[in-house]
Parts: C-alpha cells; structure tokens; sequence
C-alpha cells in the first residue's frame, strides 16, 4: 500500500510539473532556448501532432485509441490496487502519463513536447513516467519469472 501511495504521489508531483512546462512551453516559448544544434540536451518547443515518434496519424484517430487505452489502464490500474499487487503502482505512473499527455492532446490539439535529446529526440515529463511504468513493469516481470525458475 505504501508502494502504491508513493506512486500516486510521485505521478501527481510529475503530472503538476509538466502541466506547468507545457504551459510555459505553449504561452512563452521565448522561456526555452531557440536552436539545439549540437546539444546533448536543450529545452524546445515541439509540437507533436502525431503520436510516439511523431507518427502522423489524424487527431480524431489519436484520441479514440487513445482514451480506449487510457481506459483499459485505468481497469488494470483498480482491478491491480485491490488485488495489492506490485503492478499497481507502475501502472499508475503509466495512467497518469497517458492521462497528461491525453489531456494536452485535447487541450492544445498536439502534445506539446519540450525535452530535447541529441536533437533527435523530443518528450515530456508525460513521457518519462509512461516509460518509467513500464520499464518497472518489465522488472517485475522478469523477477518474478526468474523467481519461478
């Protein structure tokens, strides 16, 4: 319970934070740096009208899949926490990530993305939780595999 407690806390946390950099990034893009040629790391606006990797794909499409996921995570996320399972608490973290970036999405008609890396890639905090949840996820996964072993 304290696992979960903390998860819901961090994604709360992190879910505040990058709510407050998308809307610096969107209403004051002159706060992050113009041009990140030849960085490893720089704060940008980039407007992602796609979905992972900027894969253009309609907006209606993007968020019909979207909020079905979003919903079939939100399932897991109770059906886990009342099971006491460790996945409630990566689970968590990847709802509260799909949920940030879903309501951007509707909000703003893009996910707004402000992390640049190596000029290539570009995420949010969002992002990072969703990857998080997942990453933990797979450990456990593998664990408890191995455990079996």
């Amino acid at each position: 319970m304290k696992r979960n407690a903390l998860a819901l806390s961090i994604a709360i946390a992190i879910t505040i934070i990058d709510g407050a950099f998308k809307y610096v990034a969107i209403k004051q893009p002159s706060f992050f740096q113009e041009g990140c040629l030849d960085s490893i790391f720089c704060l940008f606006t980039h407007r992602n009208y796609g979905i992972a990797f900027s894969i253009p794909i309609p907006i209606w499409a993007t968020l019909v899949v979207s909020g079905i996921i979003i919903v079939s995570i939100f399932y897991l996320a109770i059906k886990f926490y009342k099971e006491t399972s460790v996945y409630a608490a990566p689970t968590i973290l990847i709802l509260a990530g799909a949920l940030n970036n879903f309501i951007d999405r509707i909000i703003n008609g893009f996910t707004t993305d402000y992390l640049i890396f190596f000029n290539l890639s570009a995420i949010n905090l969002a992002d990072i939780l969703i990857v998080s949840g997942v990453f933990i996820t797979l450990w456990y996964s593998f664990s408890t595999d191995m455990k079996k072993r």
